[in-house]
């Protein structure tokens, strides 16, 4: 009898508490029962696993090009010796001097052979130089600014402090178009 009375009250308290509970508004489901599993993985953990793995990939990845890099030029170099010792052994042709046509005279006195044209002159850029100065410089005249970078194959009109540019003779550049 005590126990039944205590039932009953227990169970008049629980459905008291379950009708309470239904009726207030914004509890959350998990709140009322069992909680619903969530997924236990740190985003943290997750970062350091990723990184782990593409240091480990990148490790391999430039092991591999290094490795076969060595080899590679281990397998040049052999290459390059070889050659070098090919050519240390050829036999070496000794060409005849070749002697330059004298001047005849006629009876005249002019010479039959015209000179040899120089060979050009090695410049130097320097900071401030333009075509026309180094024309000045070189031919007495500015004139020849546009045949100098056509002569040294410069399509860019600018120098720059360094460059080195051929300075052929006169007689060449009067001969180009």
């Amino acid at each position: 009898m005590i126990s039944d009375k205590i039932c009953q009250d227990v169970e008049e308290g629980l459905l008291k508490a379950e009708t309470r509970r239904k009726r207030r508004p914004g509890v959350r489901v998990w709140q009322q029962g069992k909680k619903k599993s969530r997924s236990k993985v740190d985003p943290f953990s997750m970062l350091v696993f990723f990184y782990l793995i593409f240091s480990v990939s990148c490790l391999l990845w430039f092991g591999w090009k290094y490795y076969t890099l060595k080899r590679e030029v281990a397998r040049l170099s052999e290459i390059i010796v070889t050659l070098f010792e090919e050519k240390a052994t050829e036999p070496t042709i000794n060409l005849p001097e070749q002697k330059e046509p004298a001047n005849n005279s006629l009876s005249n006195g002019a010479a039959t052979a015209a000179p040899l044209p120089a060979k050009p002159t090695l410049y130097t850029i320097k900071e401030g130089d333009s075509w026309w100065k180094i024309s000045e410089n070189f031919y007495g005249v500015g004139n020849y600014y546009i045949k100098l970078p056509s002569y040294n194959k410069i399509n860019n009109q600018r120098l720059y402090k360094g460059l080195v540019v051929e300075i052929p003779p006169k007689e060449v550049l009067d001969a180009l178009q």
